[in-house]
């Protein structure tokens, strides 16, 4: 919206025969900087727990929806993914094994080099992702295109791949039923949620940032910073 708003006054100046005054180097920095500060807003969301993901997996219905929901959830929980690398993964970008399932993680925003990246998820655990995750392969039998697809109201999988926003929105809705406070969380609280955890147990640096991708040190200190505080702004609703 912003970059839209700054375009149509370029274009406006440009109109009257004038210089566009957007494409000073003044100028561009300053839109930069409002931009990198929106989002680090936006990734403000509360750090989803191990007993917050008990609480969703235990709400969660056993339809189309709520497979598709749970198997999003702890995989991106599991994997430290970000919404919009969970809306592109392919069938094609699995490879199981005996111990788990390797993922091919596309090109991200701070991929500069456009390689994108793997990340092994193990198997087991009391809310184990791949279990979760072959469970939706099953029920969907979906067998090669968009991993995670848009489900009707009569429960049906849909042929179209469900977006970046509908993963934060399977978030929401999940946490909703939950009892959490879906204001609070969102599609970058799984992310956050491994990071928080992790951080937690005592993980090194570099064990995180294997998962994560994150590209230096400085960035993941800065990151549990921001979802500790997200933490503690307020969880839960309110019970009456």
């Amino acid at each position: 919206m912003l970059r839209r708003y700054v375009s149509a006054v370029g274009a406006a100046h440009v109109a009257d025969g004038l210089d566009d005054p957007t494409k000073t180097p003044l100028i561009a920095a300053l839109i930069g900087g409002i931009a990198r500060e929106r989002g680090t807003a936006s990734e403000g969301k509360a750090a989803l727990t191990p007993s917050d993901l008990a609480r969703i997996v235990a709400a969660l219905p056993e339809t189309r929806l709520g497979l598709r929901d749970r198997a999003i959830i702890l995989l991106g929980f599991a994997a430290a993914l970000r919404r919009s690398e969970i809306a592109a993964l392919d069938v094609a970008d699995l490879t199981f094994a005996d111990d788990g399932v390797e993922l091919r993680v596309r090109a991200s925003k701070t991929d500069q080099r456009r390689a994108g990246a793997r990340v092994f998820v193990p198997i087991g655990g009391a809310f184990c992702p791949v279990r979760a995750l072959r469970g939706w392969l099953e029920i969907s039998a979906i067998e090669d295109g968009a991993l995670f697809r848009r489900i009707s109201r009569g429960d049906r999988v849909m042929p179209a791949r469900l977006a970046g926003q509908g993963v934060g929105s399977a978030v929401k809705r999940a946490g909703e039923a939950a009892g959490l406070d879906a204001q609070a969380i969102g599609g970058h609280s799984l992310r956050a949620g491994f990071v928080t955890e992790a951080a937690k147990r005592g993980e090194s640096a570099f064990r995180i940032m294997a998962t994560t991708r994150h590209r230096s040190t400085e960035s993941l200190k800065a990151y549990i910073r921001r979802t500790a505080n997200a933490a503690r702004s307020g969880f839960y609703k309110e019970l009456s």
